[in-house]
């Protein structure tokens, strides 16, 4: 194919190949990178520990941002590394007397907060620190989260509140006796100030409890009542002469009636026990034990009764 003159030839450019990267790679590679992130800073940090203490606040800022940053976001590796060269830092408190385990118990973080029971008997004094509002450790688990987003991977609202409250009893665990009913500036007890900061979430536990209760307790009926009939309905019928069902000597005859009995009185407990959850009275402490249980329990009977 001839050319027209002055005008050059349309060259197609080759087309390059993008290379892939498996997930099982790119994973590694994160792990990898994550790993010579830590080694850099540690090696960084034991340069820096080698200074006076008013040197190394100097680097690092006033007051000790760094630090407090990395509890609000969870970073316990870095931390980690931070602490078992510097172990002075669990004193180390921010412009509200927040350690960085008051943080970690307002953010959830529950991998940091559990170095407290690594520290012996000087968790005791950094559980009496308190803001400016009085509020001691117990005070801030009973704070809502500023931001839902770790709550909100929980499904329920019911659920949610019970995760609060085992939050609330771990910290409880840890704070000294007169803590747990001492008051804050506002005139508000820990237990007082629970309640109060999640009484939002209590209702809309409470509505999602009864709305589960009556779609379970409408499909258990349905349940009752097919396998209720299906007990009186004899399959093949009965013989004439005897009265007896016709497959009465069949292991599927017998497995069948087996099964049904079962489904009838599974379905009855259900309902008898969806009906106690909606006639329940939806205090906060319900929330912690007895209600989720109730719910387990039906659960298991419905995963058995609809898989017969």
């Amino acid at each position: 194919m001839h050319c027209q003159k002055g005008r050059q030839p349309d060259i197609e450019a080759p087309e390059t190949a993008v290379p892939t990267v498996s997930g099982f790679k790119l994973a590694r590679m994160k792990k990898l990178m994550h790993k010579e992130a830590l080694d850099i800073i540690q090696y960084l940090w034991e340069q820096v520990v080698l200074l006076d203490d008013a040197t190394i606040s100097r680097q690092i800022g006033e007051p000790w941002p760094l630090i407090f940053t990395a509890a609000e976001r969870g970073n316990l590796d870095f931390l980690t590394i931070l602490i078992r060269l510097y172990p002075e830092l669990i004193f180390k408190v921010e412009h509200n007397t927040y350690s960085i385990f008051h943080i970690s118990i307002l953010n959830r973080h529950e991998d940091i907060f559990k170095i407290i029971y690594q520290i012996g008997s000087i968790k005791n004094l950094i559980t009496t620190y308190k803001d400016r509002d009085g509020n001691n450790m117990l005070h801030l688990a009973a704070k809502v989260l500023e931001s839902p987003s770790r709550l909100n991977v929980i499904p329920g609202a019911a659920l949610q509140l019970q995760r609060e409250l085992l939050w609330f009893e771990e910290v409880k665990k840890v704070v000294q006796p007169r803590h747990i009913e001492e008051k804050n500036i506002h005139g508000k007890t820990p237990g007082a100030l629970f309640i109060e900061q999640h009484k939002d979430l209590m209702k809309e536990g409470e509505q999602w409890m009864r709305d589960t209760a009556d779609s379970c307790m409408l499909v258990a009926t349905l349940i009752a009542t097919v396998v209720f009939a299906a007990a009186f309905t004899v399959t093949g019928g009965n013989l004439q002469d005897k009265g007896t069902p016709v497959f009465l000597h069949e292991i599927a005859f017998k497995f069948f009636a087996i099964s049904d009995a079962i489904s009838l009185v599974s379905s009855a407990s259900s309902l008898l026990t969806f009906l106690s959850i909606r006639t329940s009275r939806y205090a906060e402490q319900n929330f912690l034990w007895s209600l989720p249980n109730r719910l387990i329990i039906d659960s298991q009977h419905f995963s058995y009764q609809l898989g017969q």
